[in-house]
């Protein structure tokens, strides 16, 4: 991989423009106590960045960083979880009783 280093100079004048929006989701819950009450949500608020930039005329080089590499990744490792804990409710709530159960155990040690 050959890459050409280019000058770049330091963006002026960068304005930031920020807005919330909420998204229709399909049902689902936030906590295990609204599981354990059937109250489930259907709306998501999400969160848009936008940053504005001035285009040089002299040619340089601008890279913007867009967010995070570990998005895809990161993305497909929760739809295969997600997946899961739907085939596999019982084992999942076993697992996360035994591992509150050590980590009480751990921190009651403390003394």
């Amino acid at each position: 991989m050959n890459q050409e280093r280019v000058g770049s100079k330091q963006a002026q004048s960068v304005e930031y423009r920020a807005s919330k929006y909420d998204v229709q989701t399909q049902p689902y819950y936030e906590s295990i106590f609204q599981w354990v009450l059937r109250n489930s949500k259907t709306t998501e608020t999400r969160h848009l960045v936008t940053t504005l930039l001035p285009i040089p005329a002299d040619g340089s080089v601008i890279k913007v960083f867009t967010g995070t590499k570990d998005y895809f990744l990161l993305s497909s490792l929760n739809d295969s979880m997600t997946d899961y804990i739907k085939e596999n409710p019982g084992k999942c709530l076993v697992g996360a009783l035994a591992v509150g159960y050590l980590i009480g155990k751990i921190a009651s040690r403390r003394g």
